[in-house]
């Protein structure tokens, strides 16, 4: 029996079964697993070798509103904020873009 074919037995019988059943069973398979754990180390692998290679010339926490914000800055010259989305960091953001903006902004 092929991955797929395991996967569609689990999505047809999933289906029909409460939400407890089905997280409790989940990791059962032993094929689900390696690829998750696979998928996760292919993740987290192209994450590093994206890394930004620039180092910040400081960084730190703004309080704003009663929280702290971390900031980093590198370059020289006018100011440039960068923000990113939920879930994301500034490497996974703007690894490939600091590094150019950097050599003539701040």
């Amino acid at each position: 029996m092929e991955f797929g074919d395991e996967l569609v037995i689990l999505i047809k019988h999933f289906t029909q079964l409460n939400p407890d059943y089905i997280m409790k069973n989940l990791f059962k398979s032993y094929t689900f697993l390696r690829v998750f754990l696979a998928a996760v180390l292919i993740i987290l692998t192209v994450s590093q070798l994206n890394a930004q290679k620039t180092k910040p010339s400081d960084s730190g926490y703004a309080p704003v509103n009663g929280i702290k914000v971390y900031y980093e800055v590198y370059g020289e010259g006018r100011p440039v904020i960068l923000l990113h989305g939920a879930f994301m960091t500034i490497d996974t953001n703007w690894s490939e873009l600091i590094p150019e903006l950097s050599k003539t902004e701040k």
